[in-house]
C-alpha cells in the first residue's frame, strides 16, 4: 500500500454504544471515501475480501459503490 493511502481500522468488538451503526429513520448512516476510478477501486478491493453490498452505479455524474466494514457500518466509495 503506498504511504499515502488512506488506512482505516474498524474495531470488530464495539466498546460502547457510539461505535455501534447509527440509524435514523430505519436507514444506515454511511461513511464516503472520494477515489479517481470507482470502478477500479470496487475490484481492488473485492479482490482482498471485501464485501460489497452495492457494487459500482452511476447516478448522473457521479459513480458510488457501498460496502460493509463487517461490523455492521456502510462505507460508500464515490466517484465525481
Amino acid at each position: 500500500m503506498a504511504d499515502d493511502a488512506c488506512k482505516a481500522l474498524a474495531d470488530p468488538q464495539p466498546q460502547n454504544d457510539f461505535d455501534e451503526p447509527t440509524e435514523r429513520d430505519g436507514q444506515t448512516l454511511a461513511t464516503s471515501f472520494a477515489v479517481d476510478d470507482a470502478h477500479a477501486e470496487f475490484k481492488r478491493l473485492r479482490e482482498l475480501g471485501v464485501r460489497f453490498t452495492q457494487e459500482p452505479v452511476k447516478m448522473g455524474t457521479v459513480t458510488t459503490a457501498v460496502l460493509d466494514d463487517t461490523c455492521g457500518n456502510l462505507i460508500q466509495i464515490h466517484q465525481q
